[in-house]
């Protein structure tokens, strides 16, 4: 009886654990015989509706300081204007300018533009001011990750996430993405050098990671109860092959 119940909280305590091999991130065994994969070019970050845009309009010449002031709200620095639903910003004194779709590049040459005929040889500086993703799931630190440009890939994100949790299903990775028609699904597998071929691999705004837990993650168990795991369970298995060799 006594050796029974031993052998069932060993085996409880196994099922319990992920292994080495389930840990890792881009696994070196039996990878493709290529051992350089492609970075897959995807399509750059677009603005989309209710951005926020952070922009500046400058003269080339310093002689030209005044010209352009009155296309900037803010005397210094630059002015922050959101995207409406129908994609246009409101600048002073030109109006609405449609930007939305635009890549960053785009939209700096399309203002550049439409200020062409007021200013001479203006000079636009745009960037994102709204570029964050959410961490949710077994991540060690989950929640929303603000960075600054428009440059984030899901490794990236995941090491300002401190790390995925021993009980992330680092084969499939979630990736919730807002478009145009709805709600995209895309999923990477981290052991794959495949992942950098997804169109999911970098990140756009407002892009929502998943790391959904392995199938031994039944139950929540408190980290501190993590970090001493598998000592407990080491020790439940010397402990039962004594008792086996005692009864022999």
């Amino acid at each position: 009886m006594g050796r029974g119940l031993f052998f069932l909280l060993t085996i409880l305590f196994l099922s319990s654990c992920v292994t080495h091999k389930e840990i890792l991130i881009v696994d070196p065994i039996n990878q493709e015989a290529d051992s350089l994969i492609a970075y897959q070019s995807v399509e750059e970050v677009k603005i989309k509706k209710n951005d926020l845009l952070s922009i500046l309009v400058s003269p080339k010449y310093a002689q030209d300081v005044e010209t352009v002031a009155p296309y900037n709200i803010e005397k210094e620095g630059p002015t922050i204007y959101r995207v409406d639903n129908e994609g246009n910003i409101t600048m002073p004194s030109i109006g609405k300018v449609h930007l939305l779709d635009m890549t960053t590049t785009t939209a700096r040459n399309e203002i550049e533009q439409v200020l062409s005929p007021f200013l001479n040889d203006p000079v636009v500086i745009i960037e994102l001011a709204n570029f964050n993703v959410t961490m949710l799931g077994e991540f060690v630190s989950p929640g929303n990750i603000a960075v600054q440009g428009e440059e984030l890939n899901i490794l990236e994100a995941i090491g300002l996430a401190n790390d995925l949790s021993d009980f992330a299903d680092r084969t499939n990775i979630m990736v919730v993405r807002e478009s145009e028609t709805g709600k995209e699904f895309g999923y990477i597998n981290l052991q794959s050098r495949k992942m950098f071929r997804s169109p999911f691999f970098k990140l756009q705004q407002g892009d929502v990671v998943y790391a959904i837990p392995v199938k031994q993650r039944t139950i929540r168990i408190p980290n501190e109860t993590n970090r001493w795991l598998p000592f407990v369970t080491f020790g439940v298995t010397i402990l039962n092959l004594v008792l086996v060799l005692t009864a022999i």
